[in-house]
């Protein structure tokens, strides 16, 4: 079991999820967006982030960057995600300091792996 933050401004992501996340018997917080990943990780304690990249207010890319200058987050392991990625996507993600990245549409095995080899690296 891992506590898992995901930050996506659409509601039917998150919900999803949740939903996916918490049949495996994970603890799931949200949040919609990079400011307010940053204000539930200051009251949550987390094993995990799965981040969507195109978000208002903060991306992805600037939550990213965020969390790799904290010295409290810099190590958390951190999943980026993105519909319809872009060539270079996971070059891009490993630039900004991403443990991994996961294109969507992803099925709940292919997270779940993906979250699995993040906590067990």
């Amino acid at each position: 079991m891992a506590i898992i933050l995901i930050a996506d401004d659409q509601a039917p992501t998150r919900h999803l999820l949740r939903f996916m996340l918490s049949k495996e018997n994970h603890i799931v917080i949200t949040a919609r967006d990079g400011q307010d990943a940053i204000h539930k990780l200051a009251d949550e304690q987390v094993d995990i982030i799965l981040t969507d990249v195109n978000m208002p207010r903060m991306n992805g890319w600037e939550f990213l960057t965020h969390l790799r200058k904290s010295a409290q987050y810099g190590s958390l392991p951190v999943i980026v995600f993105s519909a319809g990625t872009p060539c270079g996507f996971t070059n891009k993600a490993k630039q900004y300091g991403a443990t991994r990245s996961i294109a969507q549409p992803f099925s709940t095995r292919e997270i779940m792996q993906v979250i699995d080899e993040c906590l067990n690296a």
